[in-house]
């Protein structure tokens, strides 16, 4: 049903896990924060941070993750693995390493 993977499929997986899940919690953060930023304010003085400042933090926040992604590629490409069942049936799979779950973990550290 669905195709084996390879090299590249299994490397789009990862990256766009990643920048979908940066692009997404960094969004719904960074709004948060103008909003929180908006009701600090004790002064009379009006606050203005526009869409335009929040997408430039985005895009500085997927520069980051990119960047780890590319290193990420780089040094440790994904493996294709054989997986087998206890009724010995295989399955390809794309290799879970530490890398993935460093990127998992940073996701939870950083959303405390």
């Amino acid at each position: 049903m669905y195709p084996p993977p390879s090299l590249y499929s299994c490397t789009a997986r990862i990256w766009l896990r990643e920048i979908g899940f940066s692009l997404t919690y960094g969004a719904l953060m960074l709004k948060t924060w103008r909003i929180s930023v908006i009701f600090r304010v004790r002064s009379a003085k009006a606050v203005k941070i526009t869409d335009a400042y929040l997408l430039k933090r985005l895009g500085v926040l997927c520069g980051f993750v990119g960047i780890a992604l590319l290193v990420r590629t780089l040094v440790a490409p994904p493996v294709v693995i054989v997986g087998r069942t206890a009724d010995n049936l295989k399955a390809f799979l794309c290799k879970t390493d530490w890398w993935d779950h460093t990127f998992t973990s940073s996701k939870y550290c950083c959303a405390a």
